[in-house]
């Protein structure tokens, strides 16, 4: 997999370089609305688990997304919701967020509204809903945060992966360009799709 990624971004390079993002002007209009509006139900969906409680149900970190369904795991995967008092705080972090996110750039636009309402929202938790006794979930109660500076994988000594990987020869290079090119292509796809909009 690391070879079909590696692959993957030089032949996006290659592209950028040929200058061939001028052929997403022959995608029609709707299927590029229809691309992004599906793109944001599945980000969407995947946002309600952060009401969900940490630790509970199957909670296995494994967010299975490519999976048929799989955006809708929040709904399915056993997790208990948090309890309503800890929803009402949530909401009102949505809320102060979306009104930073909105009224930010009228007084500056040196910082970016979006990274100014993650700073207001988490001043606003710090300073005002754990001062008065009640708290939401952070990103540390949800997943882990630990870890180290990766290092390239031929170098990594830690977990073995040096000895794992498979050695780069013409073989390995025909079995991993299948993936690559449909990675590469996703990913240039994705991107080349909302920016037109």
């Amino acid at each position: 997999m690391f070879y079909a990624i590696m692959l993957a971004g030089i032949l996006q390079m290659i592209f950028g370089l040929l200058r061939l993002g001028v052929l997403v002007k022959m995608i029609p209009h709707p299927v590029m609305v229809g691309f992004c509006n599906g793109l944001g139900v599945v980000i969407g969906l995947a946002q309600f688990n952060i009401f969900k409680v940490a630790g509970t149900g199957d909670n296995n970190h494994d967010r299975r997304l490519s999976e048929i369904g799989g955006a809708f795991l929040p709904f399915t995967n056993g997790t208990d919701w948090c309890d309503a008092t800890m929803g009402l705080w949530m909401a009102f972090h949505i809320g102060v967020t979306l009104l930073t996110y909105v009224m930010f750039p009228k007084i500056t636009k040196a910082i970016p509204a979006s990274l100014a309402g993650i700073i207001m929202s988490t001043v606003v938790e710090w300073a005002f809903v754990r001062q008065i006794g009640y708290e939401t979930n952070t990103v540390a109660d949800l997943a882990s945060v630990a870890g180290a500076f990766p290092s390239p994988v031929w170098f990594d000594t830690r977990y073995g992966y040096k000895d794992m990987m498979p050695p780069l020869t013409l073989k390995t290079f025909g079995e991993v360009l299948p993936t690559a090119i449909t990675a590469g292509a996703i990913g240039l796809l994705e991107s080349l799709l909302t920016l037109q909009l």
